[in-house]
């Protein structure tokens, strides 16, 4: 069975000691320029987080999971929150830890699997933020203050789909649950309310091989088994393609979903318990 947990924290160790985008810092110079009026988090390379999705953050609790890196964590210290950033990346959390050694403000850092129970007490935190990890949406609810928010931005379970049949033909969906209608409905079978969602396919192109060569030996779960030698023949007829029409093109699929949950954690477990009696 493969351990999609090791495969990821190995893989972002990678990407951070490459210098990938999701792996750097921000600069002691967009540290300063953060203010309540001008802030910028972003779950995406492009599109920043609304601030009235965050409210005011003076005071406010807030776990960053699976959001190492020292980019989103320290914009929010800078505001005044209390932050816990949570990973599995030994490189991502260390971000985090050289940022706030440097600017000089407090965070709770905490190297876990976020596929197990986490290590917090019941409404803990005003807000969780995540952007392509793991979780469990019943484990957020109990984290989250009454009225707390999770929002998270995620790759869809048709993510590069077109790209992995041309060159592994007939390869199973690694996570074909990852979508935005079977995912909100997890998250309003845990107590949640949606507050915000969208779904987004988007092109990515290659104008050459070899750099498509080099993503599918990156991300090994959406093309397991690749290697040249095991796709050459694919391969030649990709490079065609690119002949003859200049690229490949294939699907990118991304969600986003913002959760609300509606009643305090003991009342919505109690709420619960007395559903399954009747059930019973």
């Amino acid at each position: 069975m493969i351990d999609y947990t090791k495969i990821n924290s190995e893989t972002w160790n990678s990407w951070a000691e490459d210098g990938f985008v999701y792996t750097l810092p921000i600069s002691h110079e967009e540290y300063e320029k953060t203010t309540a009026d001008n802030f910028v988090v972003r779950l995406t390379p492009c599109i920043t987080v609304p601030h009235e999705w965050f409210g005011e953050l003076k005071g406010k609790k807030i776990l960053g999971l699976a959001s190492g890196g020292g980019q989103q964590m320290p914009v929010l210290s800078k505001l005044g929150a209390e932050c816990t950033v949570f990973d599995y990346s030994d490189k991502q959390l260390e971000a985090d830890r050289m940022v706030s050694e440097r600017e000089g403000y407090n965070i709770e850092i905490i190297k876990g699997d976020m596929s197990k129970p986490l290590p917090f007490e019941n409404e803990s935190f005003d807000v969780i933020i995540n952007r392509h990890g793991d979780f469990n949406a019943t484990e957020l609810y109990r984290l989250l203050k009454r009225g707390g928010i999770f929002i998270t931005e995620q790759v869809g379970g048709d993510n590069d789909r077109d790209l992995v049949e041309m060159v592994l033909p007939n390869t199973e969906k690694p996570f074909p649950h990852l979508n935005l209608k079977e995912q909100k409905k997890v998250f309003e079978d845990a107590g949640f309310d949606i507050v915000e969602q969208a779904e987004a396919f988007r092109p990515i192109k290659f104008y050459d091989v070899g750099a498509f060569v080099w993503f599918a030996r990156i991300i090994e779960w959406e093309f397991p088994e690749f290697s040249v030698d095991k796709c050459f023949e694919h391969l030649l007829e990709m490079q065609k393609k690119i002949d003859e029409k200049g690229c490949v093109e294939g699907t990118i699929h991304r969600y986003l979903i913002v959760a609300k949950n509606r009643f305090p954690y003991a009342y919505y477990s109690k709420m619960q318990k007395r559903q399954y009696r009747s059930l019973a």
